[in-house]
């Protein structure tokens, strides 16, 4: 199974969701059009051991860049470990404040 990254709806805050879904791992974001910006909301990996952090990660920016024209915020060091139940609490935390 390709990489598949789309849209699965509108928030309360002027933000759009997303899902990022792979064989073994989905992510969900929220990007903000104002600022064109994209933040990981969660993520679960079936087999960490076997995810390549760096390569996904290079995907991942790439395709948000040039298919849906938003920047990725996120690193190697944090793209498995980020986990925001709402909205709100990733507009309240230090990762998107610091973007």
């Amino acid at each position: 199974m390709k990489t598949k990254s789309y849209p699965v709806g509108q928030g309360n805050h002027n933000n759009v969701h997303f899902i990022i879904r792979g064989a073994n791992y989905v992510f969900k974001l929220c990007a903000f059009p104002d600022t064109e910006k994209i933040y990981i909301m969660s993520s679960s990996c079936k087999d960490k051991d076997s995810f390549d952090v760096e390569e996904k990660l290079i995907r991942f920016k790439a395709n948000f860049s040039q298919r849906w024209n938003y920047e990725l915020i996120a690193d190697a060091n944090n793209l498995l470990n980020l986990r925001f139940d709402s909205t709100k609490d990733l507009l309240e935390s230090d990762y998107y404040k610091k973007s």
